[in-house]
């Protein structure tokens, strides 16, 4: 299986951070539970992957 590393350029990190902040100033803690979700799926993506495997 392969893994894969993951790079995130600081323009994108800086998005995720307004758009956080911007849903916890509509509802408290929604933002936080934005970023959270928002990094375990970018983390599911360094994951093993079997999408590429040889037949």
């Amino acid at each position: 299986m392969i893994k894969h590393k993951i790079q995130i350029e600081p323009e994108a990190l800086a998005d995720i951070q307004d758009i956080t902040e911007w849903y916890n100033q509509k509802q408290t803690g929604l933002g936080n539970r934005f970023q959270e979700t928002t990094i375990k799926q970018i983390n599911s993506l360094q994951g093993p992957s079997n999408l590429c495997n040889p037949l």
